[in-house]
């Protein structure tokens, strides 16, 4: 039985090292050609350029335990000009199908008379065989650019590490740039990480960083044909994306500093009943807005009249649309300036038209569309402000320039303004004047509503406010409340 079991194991070790041996003179050689074929195809890509790129390298070696192929000193550039080195291109490929399903390249340098650009690693996963015979068909002049860019399946493009610099110029600093998910002319997501840049050309120069910034469902397919079809003003019949967002952007030059920590914009696309799309709510918001002027730039002296050294300020808008119900609506409009005021908006209105509900609109749809608009109603809306110092501020500016008290100031336009509705016979806008007068004399909270006992259209309006203002008061229903 040992005899047996010894002679069973010889035989066995036999077969695995004439495998081994297969494969480690077989394989290579094969992963080899196929990296050599992808870079012929590749080139063939380059050849169509005008005037013509193309790719170069050293050494090819394969290792099918790793299922790699090592490319050594490959360069891409023109004849005798300036090129792109990398001082490595890993592929991924199969060691038994030849196919290549990921790249990488280290060390990237491309150096001009004066500038330089270096770049730790960029690599291409997932990039499967529908997409190489797709790539291989537009080497070949076979595919229009916007086939290609629908076609195209790759599951992560990835850039570390890009420090790009112009002598005497200025430099740019990337971190990271990552494209996730490329499927149908859409990619998921792309995020960008620790970008800096400084400049000294222009006016002095400037400075700008940006922590991140993420964008989701980029429509590149879209705005490739956006551009095709512009008419000095693109339309868009898909979205572009759902939502950008990012943090901690600071500029700065040298009359002034900017800054916002937050943003955010994104939408909700449904169908419009036409057969196509519209964003039946959308939203922007910056947080941490921050402006500083520098305390020479003439800037500052405005800002100095105001009481202030730099602008604070908070935004949150929402806004949605109701195609069946014919409505659209500012859910939200709040703007925050620290230590000058608060304004809160909302509107709501109805029998919209239904050319409204759309991404875009081509420029011969814009006008029809204004002149349609003017049979939409108003439903409702309000509007408050809370004071801070603003108004203080406003009324003491004005009436120093006026060269009268700001108690005079007020009296003298209230008094304008109670004339003028006796004379046009509104007795109805005196107790609007007098909470206006109020707010005016103890700023605190001013409340302006509408609220029509009925919906009334941009056309009623405008046709009462020259004829019959007097009817407008009641038919808005307007309000106007001052309270502390």
């Amino acid at each position: 039985m040992n005899k047996i079991a010894a002679v069973v194991f010889t035989l066995g070790a036999l077969v695995l090292i004439a495998v081994g041996g297969w494969g480690l003179l077989y394989l290579p050689a094969k992963m080899e050609a196929a990296a050599k074929g992808a870079i012929a195809d590749f080139n063939l890509v380059l050849a169509r350029s005008n005037p013509p790129l193309r790719l170069t390298y050293g050494a090819v070696s394969a290792n099918p335990i790793t299922a790699t192929v090592t490319i050594t000193d490959a360069a891409l550039g023109r004849t005798n000009g300036a090129a792109l080195r990398a001082g490595e291109i890993a592929l991924a490929i199969d060691p038994f199908s030849g196919e290549i399903s990921a790249v990488e390249a280290r060390a990237l340098r491309f150096k001009t008379v004066d500038g330089l650009l270096k770049v730790e690693a960029i690599s291409a996963v997932g990039l499967g065989e529908a997409s190489r015979d797709l790539l291989s068909l537009a080497a070949r002049g076979m595919l229009t650019t916007d086939t290609l860019i629908e076609g195209l399946v790759l599951t992560r493009l990835h850039l570390t590490g890009l420090v790009a610099t112009t002598r005497g110029k200025g430099e740019m600093r990337l971190s990271e740039l990552a494209f996730e998910g490329l499927d149908k002319g859409k990619i998921d997501v792309v995020a960008l990480n620790g970008l800096s840049a400084y400049s000294r050309s222009g006016r002095g120069g400037g400075e700008l960083a940006l922590e991140n910034l993420e964008l989701k469902n980029l429509n590149l397919g879209e705005i490739y044909r956006a551009v095709k079809r512009a008419q000095f003003i693109p339309y868009f019949k898909a979205p572009l994306l759902s939502a950008l967002t990012f943090n901690g952007l600071e500029v700065n030059t040298p009359e002034a500093r900017f800054g916002i920590a937050e943003m955010a914009l994104g939408a909700t696309y449904t169908h419009n009943g036409q057969g196509g799309l519209y964003a039946n709510k959308s939203w922007f918001t910056i947080k941490g807005l921050v402006a500083t002027p520098d305390a020479n730039a003439p800037s500052m002296a405005r800002f100095r009249k105001f009481g202030l050294t730099r602008l604070q300020a908070d935004i949150d808008m929402v806004f949605n649309g109701d195609h069946e119900r014919r409505r659209m609506a500012v859910e939200k409009f709040s703007l925050r300036f620290a230590e000058l005021a608060d304004f809160d908006l909302k509107l709501a209105i109805g029998n919209v038209p239904s050319g409204a509900y759309v991404l875009s609109l081509r420029p011969d749809e814009m006008l029809p569309l204004i002149t349609a608009f003017k049979k939409a109603t108003l439903i409702g809306a309000s509007m408050r402000i809370r004071n801070h110092r603003l108004v203080q501020i406003a009324l003491e500016q004005s009436a120093k320039e006026q060269g009268i008290e700001v108690k005079a100031l007020i009296a003298r336009n209230i008094a304008q303004a109670r004339a003028q509705a006796a004379a046009l016979g509104i007795s109805s806008f005196i107790p609007l004047i007098d909470q206006l007068e109020k707010f005016l004399i103890t700023p605190g909270v001013l409340t302006i509503t509408l609220a029509p006992p009925n919906p009334l259209s941009i056309t009623q309006i405008e046709a009462w406010s020259k004829t019959e203002p007097a009817r407008l008061v009641p038919a808005l229903g307007l309000k106007i409340e001052a309270s502390n």
